[in-house]
C-alpha cells in the first residue's frame, strides 16, 4: 500500500541516513549496492504483509464455509419437517371410524386433555392421555422413561396415532405437533369426547 511504501522509505532514512557513507564503508560496498540492498528489505517486508493479507483471506474462507454448511443444514431440516407435514394425511376420523379402528387395536389413541377433565368427565375406552403440553416431549422420550410415566409402549414414527381432546381443537394441534417430530401416520378425532359421549349415551338407549 503507499502508505506503508512511504513509511517504510521514511524509517529505513532515519535509520541509514546520516549513518550510510560509515555503513557503506564497513560493508565495503558502492552507493548503488546499498540502495540495491534497502529496496530488498522493502521488498520483504512488502511480501510478509501479502502472505498474512492472503493468510487472512484462507481464515474468511474458511468461516464462510462453516456459515454455508450450518445453513445447509438448517435449510435441510426445514424441507425435512415441510416434507412430512405436505405428506401426512389430514383426513377427521368419524365416530364409527374411531370405533372400528379401536376394535382393531391398529391404533394409539392419545387423549391430550387435562387429567382432571378426564376424572370428571370419562374418557374414551383404551385411550391413553397425555396433556397436550406434554406430547412434544412425550413423542421424543426413550422407550422406558415413556413406559414409566403413561404406562404404554412408546410408539414408533411408523405406528398410526389418533389424537382426541373435548371437542377437536386441541387434538389437531397435537396432531401438527406429531407430524413435525415425524409422526406422519397420525390422524385426529375431531368431534372429541363430546361427540364420543353424545353417541356412546344414543346407543345404550336404543339397546335398552
Amino acid at each position: 500500500m503507499p502508505l506503508q511504501r512511504l513509511l517504510l522509505a521514511g524509517a529505513r532514512r532515519a535509520v541509514f541516513g546520516s549513518a550510510a557513507p560509515a555503513l557503506r564503508g564497513l560493508l565495503g560496498i558502492q552507493p548503488l549496492q546499498f540502495s540495491t540492498i534497502c529496496g530488498q528489505i522493502d521488498t520483504s517486508t512488502q511480501s510478509t504483509h501479502t502472505a498474512q493479507s492472503s493468510e487472512t483471506a484462507m481464515e474468511r474462507t474458511t468461516d464462510s464455509t462453516r456459515v454455508g454448511k450450518s445453513l445447509r443444514k438448517g435449510l435441510n431440516s426445514i424441507k425435512g419437517n415441510w416434507h412430512n407435514f405436505c405428506t401426512a394425511v389430514y383426513k377427521d376420523v368419524t365416530y364409527k371410524e374411531l370405533k372400528n379402528l379401536l376394535n382393531s387395536k391398529k391404533i394409539m389413541l392419545i387423549d391430550v386433555r387435562n387429567t382432571w377433565e378426564i376424572i370428571e368427565c370419562g374418557k374414551i375406552p383404551g385411550s391413553v392421555n397425555i396433556p397436550l403440553n406434554e406430547v412434544g416431549e412425550a413423542l421424543q422420550m426413550n422407550p422406558e422413561d415413556f413406559k414409566e410415566k403413561y404406562n404404554e409402549i412408546k410408539p414408533s414414527k411408523s405406528d398410526s396415532l389418533m389424537f382426541s381432546c373435548a371437542a377437536g381443537m386441541r387434538s389437531k394441534k397435537a396432531l401438527d405437533i406429531a407430524i413435525s417430530l415425524g409422526f406422519t401416520r397420525s390422524q385426529h378425532y375431531a368431534g372429541g369426547w363430546k361427540e364420543w359421549s353424545t353417541y356412546e349415551h344414543s346407543e345404550k338407549k336404543q339397546g335398552n
